[in-house]
């Protein structure tokens, strides 16, 4: 099943019989994003949302892929920009690294005079999430800030020089905390990689919208 996963329903826990069980579900609304972390027997997952970082379960039942599984090339060139943005294709690539990396932070052993000391995280996870910020600025035609519907979009740009801080501020602390097996650092490496994605997405809804303005003739 996918890591990422957006609500197709809002969802109140408050509603819920036990007191118990509303006290570690999520309410969300409708088109919220979740990483998963594990899925119960009883249909019930833990996830992370996205816009609030909050971590508990939610009714799986109310939440589908958050990329579309059965988009091929030739529908992509026949898409419009929002239904692209619909899609999320574009974030594909981004989603699988960073899902890589949250689902399992500490998967490389480190050893110190023959004997495993710890696990630290696996570059390799970053250097994908790298490729999918790249892939998501090559399909919204963003990747260089020249690009005339970047320089005639201000808002666009805004997002663009914000997607593109927290992707530095996260590689920043990938060279500091290179081999660390500390949990409080493999942790903030953790909160960095959300909050990429949260820029990520916006990003990606605000190049959307702006496209459409313009297929709609309003610009």
């Amino acid at each position: 099943s996918a890591l990422f996963v957006t609500s197709l329903y809002a969802f109140c826990s408050d509603a819920m019989e036990s007191e118990n069980d509303s006290s570690i579900c999520l309410a969300f609304d409708q088109d919220e994003i979740a990483f998963t972390y594990n899925l119960d027997d009883s249909g019930w997952g833990e996830v992370t949302l996205l816009s609030s970082l909050k971590r508990g379960w939610v009714p799986m039942n109310y939440f589908r892929s958050t990329v579309a599984t059965d988009i091929t090339k030739d529908d992509i060139k026949s898409m419009s920009c929002k239904e692209l943005t619909q899609t999320r294709t574009p974030l594909r690539l981004l989603l699988k690294y960073a899902g890589t990396f949250l689902l399992n932070p500490q998967s490389k052993p480190v050893y110190i005079g023959g004997e495993l000391r710890g696990y630290t995280f696996d570059v390799e996870c970053f250097n994908g999430i790298t490729d999918g910020l790249r892939k998501l600025l090559i399909d919204t035609n963003c990747i260089s800030r020249s690009n005339s519907f970047v320089q005639t979009k201000p808002v666009v740009r805004k997002m663009r020089k914000k997607l593109l801080r927290g992707w530095a501020d996260l590689i920043g602390k990938i060279k500091d905390y290179m081999g660390t097996i500390a949990t409080p650092k493999i942790e903030y490496l953790q909160l960095l990689t959300f909050h990429l994605l949260q820029k990520a997405i916006t990003f990606l809804d605000i190049w959307g919208l702006e496209q459409d303005r313009i297929d709609e003739g309003l610009e």
